[in-house]
């Protein structure tokens, strides 16, 4: 076992957990699909097909801090995932795919909720345990990019 040196960051620690983070995480081709192509819509969007049932989808990164990092090392990658898919499922949610990672974030979770605010409120939930920053990012389907391109909103920049 490599052990980081004094003072590494969390892609260090993760180089610990990497074996058990690997196991069964490959996502199958029709997750990606399903993640990059189809799906979203909220109902409090205009571009939503109010038909559509399908609930929104959400790419969270988060950022574990020194005391997070610390907790993960203890509790285990596999712990966090389950905390994090009952979080999700308490406002009504699914966890689509959840992966650690190196680099300037720590984890990304792509996570179906029925609505923003239902979103915001596990968001903020999780941000004010003060060990974990959470930055959501709606995800839009190739399709509601399409019905967006077909609107013409009227705008007028600052100072014109």
């Amino acid at each position: 076992m490599v052990t980081p040196r004094k003072g590494a960051l969390l892609g260090g620690a993760l180089f610990l957990l990497l074996p058990a983070l690997l196991e069964g995480s490959f996502l199958p081709a029709d997750t990606w699909k399903r993640a990059l192509g189809t799906g979203g819509g909220d109902v409090g969007n205009p571009l939503h097909d109010p038909g559509d049932k399908t609930m929104p989808k959400y790419l969270l990164q988060a950022n574990y801090t020194g005391e997070g990092i610390k907790a993960l090392l203890k509790a285990g990658g596999t712990s966090q995932r389950a905390a994090l898919e009952k979080a999700v499922q308490s406002v009504g949610g699914t966890v689509e795919a959840f992966y650690f990672a190196f680099g300037a974030t720590d984890a990304y979770l792509i996570v179906d909720v029925p609505d923003n605010v239902s979103m915001a409120a596990l968001a903020l939930t999780i941000s004010a345990s003060g060990v974990v920053k959470v930055a959501t990012t709606v995800l839009l389907t190739p399709e509601e990019i399409d019905q967006a391109a077909q609107k013409t909103p009227t705008y007028r920049p600052p100072g014109q």
